[in-house]
């Protein structure tokens, strides 16, 4: 009797393979770039190399260990995850800097003649800058390490709207986006998040998507925190594409125990003194890919009456395609991480229209693209 592998297990099978073999490949680049101008039998080669295939590996095992979490320490598996993933970030940084170091020599080669720079002195740049890459690496590294762990800033943005109902001028919305409650984002920095959050007094919160990156049971008690979020005009959600990854419904199940709103193809209509406010929402595009949900704004916007303001939550900026021409006035979004950390930072453009900020769509429809609470 032989055993189905289900699609979503295929397509992780598949993910970590790829992604394995990619950092196989760079990392054998660095240990050749780092070890260029050592001696072929030298003590430092060999002891590069055997540093870079470790961390490497705790890299390949890191997502491996996220599928086999409870049969690992706690302790060794938050150690395992750290190190994996922060090299990875390391990897991304390093990569860049190096790649960008070859291309520079190759066009100096084809391009300037050799007078300007002879062949001694070109070898021993093209062996030692790799070492100021790696500490310029290591400095970023650290940097956007202490960034993550100290928690989100607070970003304030007016919404411009003609028009609009005194009543809900300074009406504010609190957005929390891509929050990744995990294995390494626990339960203090959830605390920090809702302290923060309810410390604006907001009229509104929304969550949009990626709250959890985690099984449930492994991390519903880090998540507890989020049943302080409180508003007048209530607190709503919508899925990201990691819920989907660790089982949606439990998660909006549990969402729905702390009282928040889950906006599945739904909508809710607001009454604020004299004016009326329509909130919607849909699921994430990955429903559709794993075919567990229909993405259905229509469905979301049906029956809701004549406003003042629409407020749309859908997780992937992208979105913004499936409203365009229906009477939405703002699409609350995140997904991007705007990039989260250079060198993405500057490639997250060809990939999503918009990917952070406030971005005008067309006269009526804007979106707004939170750029992370947490990290991935």
């Amino acid at each position: 009797m032989r055993s189905v592998m289900s699609r979503e297990t295929m397509s992780w099978v598949i993910f970590v393979g790829v992604l394995s073999t990619v950092i196989i490949l760079i990392n054998a680049y660095f240990a050749i770039r780092l070890t260029y101008a050592l001696p072929p039998r030298s003590a430092w080669r060999y002891l590069i190399w055997t540093a870079i295939v470790v961390l490497s590996s705790i890299v390949v095992a890191s997502p491996l260990i996220r599928m086999f979490v409870g049969q690992v320490p706690p302790a060794l598996n938050k150690l395992i995850l750290y190190f994996g993933y922060g090299y990875l970030g390391f990897t991304a940084i390093l990569f860049f800097f190096l790649l960008g170091i070859d291309v520079l020599f190759l066009i100096s080669r084809k391009t300037f003649s050799q007078d300007i720079l002879d062949q001694t002195r070109r070898d021993l740049l093209f062996s030692y800058l790799p070492w100021s890459a790696l500490t310029l690496t290591s400095s970023f590294t650290v940097a956007g390490f202490r960034t993550a762990v100290k928690g989100p800033e607070v970003i304030s943005v007016d919404i411009p709207k003609k028009g609009l109902p005194s009543s809900l001028h300074g009406f504010t919305i609190a957005q929390i986006s891509d929050l990744h409650v995990s294995t390494t984002l626990k339960k203090d920095y959830v605390e920090n998040v809702v302290e923060k959050t309810m410390a604006l007094n907001p009229d509104m919160i929304v969550l949009t998507g990626d709250i959890v990156d985690g099984d449930f049971n492994l991390l519903k008690e880090d998540v507890l925190p989020l049943k302080n979020l409180k508003a007048p005009h209530g607190v709503y959600f919508v899925t990201g594409n990691h819920e989907y990854y660790w089982g949606a419904y439990d998660w909006e199940k549990k969402f729905e125990e702390f009282g928040f709103t889950v906006l599945h193809n739904a909508h809710k209509v607001l009454e604020v003194k004299d004016a009326k406010l329509v909130i919607a929402g849909i699921p994430d595009f990955t429903a559709q890919t794993f075919k567990l949900d229909k993405l259905d704004p229509e469905k979301a916007l049906a029956g809701a009456p004549p406003r003042d303001f629409t407020v749309f939550l859908a997780h992937q900026p992208k979105a913004h395609a499936l409203i365009e021409g229906k009477d939405v006035d703002l699409h609350l979004a995140g997904h991007t991480h705007a990039g989260q950390f250079f060198p993405p930072s500057l490639f997250i453009r060809f990939f999503h229209k918009y990917h952070q900020g406030l971005n005008f769509h067309d006269e009526k429809l804007m979106v707004y693209v939170n750029k992370g609470t947490g990290y991935w």
